[in-house]
């Protein structure tokens, strides 16, 4: 894995860091001055996810050197975080905000679940470069199919409905399943273990499809936020993002380096994913049940924007600590 961008210097971080906030910034600006009709957002998105990231992370997976071994270290490093920010974020909201536990489990989904592939894609692989694909990789493996059907299963029972909560469940994990992220992997996988990697044309096809998805999912992004707005729950909004951009990423950071022993460049990526902010999953689970959507809403945009300072902070904090 190359050394990231402001291992040695900030203002490197920044020149790394910056462009993709322009373009989240960019798309923003396009929606909020009708520049763009918002229609426009729902078919950008489809392409992100539908076409442009799975040809990027089939393309990567397909020539990535594969683990001899489950990485459980990895995965315990950064999930027991995850599911902890999604306890304690619950918690807070219904102890101090006095909030419905179905709104606060939605707040402390919000705490816990990152926007990993169109924020996350652009900064770790743009970052760290394609070395860090593998682990970056076994991360959102498990992401949406563990942490979706735990929040789906925790507001079944909020809501008295433990009858339906297998249900509930079954569906979660059969939406994470057909999710074109999860199959996008288990294509790359396949190529990979039968070392048909796709070359010549059809190599090439993939790979302008692939270099297309990190500015259209950043575009993307900003496209959404214009269409959220910033409800009355401020004050445990900003209680989540603390949450999800500083607790959680030390938390990673602490287990990944004292309990589980990462290789720093595994460190790197998985306290990164980690600090990235709250994912539009959060909104999903909120609207699924008309319960906590403002400060789903909320969450995800002061989270993208205070992610501006966070990040770069975090990149620089961890390159010294992997140097």
């Amino acid at each position: 894995m190359r050394r990231a961008p402001g291992f040695d210097s900030m203002s490197l971080i920044l020149d790394s860091i910056l462009p993709l906030f322009i373009i989240i910034a960019c798309g923003w600006t396009a929606i909020r001055t009708r520049f763009l009709d918002v229609t426009v957002t729902r078919a950008l998105v489809a392409y992100v996810f539908y076409v442009a990231t799975p040809a990027l992370l089939i393309r990567a997976l397909a020539h990535t050197e594969l683990p001899a071994a489950p990485p459980f270290a990895l995965w315990l490093s950064y999930f027991l975080p995850a599911v902890t920010m999604l306890a304690l974020g619950t918690i807070i909201s219904r102890s101090l905000y006095s909030r419905p536990l179905p709104d606060a489990i939605v707040a402390g989904f919000a705490s816990a679940f990152s926007n990993g592939v169109l924020i996350g894609a652009p900064v770790i692989l743009g970052t760290y470069g394609e070395a860090a694909a593998l682990p970056y990789f076994l991360i959102i493996a498990l992401h949406s199919p563990l942490l979706f059907p735990l929040g789906t299963l925790a507001m079944e029972f909020s809501r008295g409905h433990a009858g339906g909560a297998g249900l509930a469940l079954k569906e979660g994990l059969q939406q994470c399943l057909r999710n074109p992220i999860i199959v996008s992997l288990a294509v790359g996988l396949a190529l990979n273990l039968s070392g048909m990697a796709p070359a010549g044309p059809p190599g090439r096809a993939l790979e302008l499809l692939a270099e297309s998805a990190a500015p259209c999912a950043l575009f993307a992004t900003g496209a959404q936020l214009a269409q959220y707005h910033v409800a009355r729950a401020v004050s445990e909004s900003l209680c989540v993002t603390a949450l999800k951009l500083i607790v959680m990423p030390l938390c990673v950071a602490f287990l990944g380096s004292r309990v589980f022993m990462l290789p720093p460049e595994w460190l790197a990526v998985a306290c990164t994913v980690a600090a990235l902010p709250s994912g539009v999953n959060a909104y999903l689970l909120g609207n699924r049940y008309h319960q906590g959507i403002e400060v789903a809403t909320t969450s995800i945009v002061l989270s993208t924007l205070i992610s501006v300072l966070t990040l770069p902070l975090w990149l620089w904090w961890f390159g010294r600590a992997t140097a």
